[in-house]
């Protein structure tokens, strides 16, 4: 047999999976399927609509669903909390990285002996 063959036999035989985690059995299926099902078109979300790079849309998302799991009126449509909450971390994400990018330019003009008007 073949090294392709001999793995495939022991994943059916249950020899070689990965051992799950000690929480896992207590994940709400529920819960987990609105994850995956939810997850990525909300990362393409932050990433095309708020111009995030894939790994800040992706940050941001795992936020928001930490805010979800703490937060989340179960009586309310927790696709339109999500998607909220998404949109204004995002947001709040883009000032962050908007001040920075003026303070640090700033900041660099100071350091070389002039101000940022001197130099225009």
């Amino acid at each position: 047999m073949t090294l392709g063959v001999t793995r495939k036999l022991a994943h059916r035989r249950g020899k070689g999976r990965r051992p799950r985690s000690p929480g896992h059995e207590a994940c709400d299926p529920h819960l987990e399927g609105f994850y995956r099902d939810w997850y990525m078109p909300l990362v393409r979300r932050a990433h095309w609509h708020h111009h995030l790079s894939p790994d800040d849309a992706r940050d941001v998302v795992q936020e928001a669903f930490l805010l979800a799991i703490e937060k989340l009126d179960r009586k309310g449509n927790p696709r339109v909390w999500l998607t909220r909450v998404v949109d204004n971390l995002a947001l709040n994400l883009t000032r962050k990285l908007r001040r920075r990018r003026v303070l640090t330019l700033k900041w660099a003009g100071t350091a070389s002996g002039s101000t940022p008007e001197e130099q225009e």
